[in-house]
Formats: structure tokens, sequence, C-alpha cells
């Protein structure tokens, strides 16, 4: 029958390619990337008080403490639960701006979703998926 193993074929591939469940990796590869935004976040926060008032938050930790991540399915967040944190990022009337969310997000962005993309492929490639790729 003509066009038979081709249909049969292509059954084949989309049952590996559910096997390989791609949103569920790339949920957990974002899960992995946005706790290592966090943590560079916090790492950025880190240094040690008595640096003067260019970092206030170096008072009490309490703002690197409060920078935390949550990832649920296809999108990723990386914030802080503190009130001071809104006013030090972005700024007040009073208050220049004190970045801290968005320079790692913007240093780490193309890392993360080259990493992310990684690791569908490889999942694709190697894992249940074996040769969707190949």
């Amino acid at each position: 029958m003509p066009g038979l193993p081709g249909i049969l074929g292509l059954a084949e591939a989309i049952a590996r390619l559910c096997d390989a469940d791609p949103p569920g990796t790339m949920a957990a590869a974002l899960e992995e990337q946005a706790a290592l935004v966090a943590q560079a976040v916090q790492e950025g926060l880190g240094d040690p008080p008595g640096g003067g008032h260019d970092r206030p938050w170096l008072e009490t930790g309490a703002l690197r403490a409060s920078v935390g991540h949550q990832a649920d399915g296809m999108q990723a967040a990386v914030g802080s639960s503190d009130p001071a944190a809104a006013p030090q990022e972005m700024g007040t009337v009073h208050l220049p701006p004190r970045p801290f969310l968005a320079p790692a997000g913007a240093a780490m962005g193309e890392k993360v979703a080259e990493a992310v993309g990684a690791a569908v492929a490889e999942r694709l490639v190697d894992g249940q998926g074996a040769g969707m790729l190949a």
C-alpha cells in the first residue's frame, strides 16, 4: 500500500515526541534556570556591610533573604517579597534607582534561553524521544 510506511513513520515519530515530553522538560529546565537567576541576584546583594549609602539593603540582609523565584510551566519569575524592593529597584521621588533584579535578568537572559532550549533538544535526541532530531 503506497504511503502507508510514511504514515506509520509519522505515527511513530509523534509517539516518540509525546514520550519525550518537551513541555515537561522545558518546565523543569526553566525552574532550574530561574533558581540560578535568583541565586545570582542574592549574590549581587551579598557584599559585606559597611558599603555606605549606595547599597543600603546590606544593613539587615532582609532584601537579599526575600529574593526568590517561581516557575509554572512555560513561565518563570524572579523577584522579592520585601516592600523595599520596588523603591530600591525603580527609585522614588526622593530615592535614586538602585536596580538589583533587572541587571541580573539582562545579564543572564540569553544564557537561560539557551539552557532551556538545550535541555529540550537533549531530551529529544538522547532521552525518550531518541532520534527525533538525529
